[in-house]
C-alpha cells in the first residue's frame, strides 16, 4: 500500500484481464458498502465512515507507477463526483 496524505493506494495482481476487471470493480464496491455499513464506535458515539475508491489496471509490460497514477486519478474523480463512490477506468485489451 502506498500512502499519499490521507489517501491510500493498493495494487493487486490477477490473471485473466476481463475477469480481473470485473473482480476489481466488484471487490471495490463491496468494500465501499461494508465500510459504509459499519460505523466507527468512539467515546463520543458512532461515526459514519465512507470511502472512495479508484480502480486502474496494470499491464506487466508497463511500469506499475503508471497504473498507480491512473488509480489515483480515478480516486479523485470519485471524490469530485460526491465521495463514497467507486470510479474505475475502462479496461482496454
Amino acid at each position: 500500500m502506498q500512502q499519499r496524505g490521507d489517501d491510500g493506494v493498493a495494487a493487486g495482481v490477477a490473471r485473466g484481464a476481463l475477469r480481473a476487471a470485473e473482480d476489481a470493480q466488484v471487490v471495490a464496491e463491496r468494500l465501499r458498502q461494508v465500510v459504509e455499513a459499519h460505523p466507527s464506535q468512539t467515546d463520543a458515539g458512532s461515526i459514519g465512515v465512507t470511502i472512495s475508491v479508484g480502480v486502474a489496471f496494470h499491464h506487466r509490460t508497463r511500469p506499475i507507477e503508471e497504473a498507480l497514477s491512473r488509480a489515483d486519478a480515478r480516486l479523485y474523480e470519485a471524490k469530485q463526483a460526491g465521495r463514497n463512490r467507486v470510479s474505475s477506468e475502462r479496461l482496454v485489451i
